[in-house]
């Protein structure tokens, strides 16, 4: 996910809201509302389908709806990571829809500009 720090007041009184993803050692991924005006969060929702490390989370240049997440231990094989995709829902809700366990340890990762092709880091 890329962030930008919005500096004039004009820009900035036009975001009010945003819907970040924040993934944790503890095995969740969560949706938080991050409101601009205050900095407040609000947890919209959680799921453990990554679980046990799903340590980064980037969102589909081409097709926004879609989450891409790098788990440093993929569920069921210790040994090796994953990357696992999910429908990013208007609610914040996350529907797991594929994983490809391969590679040993992902800790990052980056999506073409496309869409086509996603490179992790170990």
């Amino acid at each position: 996910m890329r962030f930008s720090l919005l500096t004039t007041s004009a820009l900035a009184a036009s975001v009010r809201a945003a819907t970040i993803f924040v993934g944790s050692y503890g095995g969740q991924i969560h949706s938080v509302n991050l409101n601009d005006n205050t900095g407040a969060l609000t947890l919209l929702s959680s799921t453990s389908a990554s679980a046990p490390d799903p340590s980064w989370q980037e969102i589909s240049p081409v097709a926004k709806d879609i989450l891409y997440t790098v788990e440093e231990r993929a569920s069921g094989n210790y040994s090796l990571g994953a990357v696992t995709s999910y429908r990013i829902s208007a609610n914040g809700t996350l529907t797991k829809l594929f994983s490809a366990t391969q590679m040993r340890g992902p800790v990052n990762m980056g999506v073409s500009p496309y869409g086509k092709t996603i490179f992790t880091a170990s």
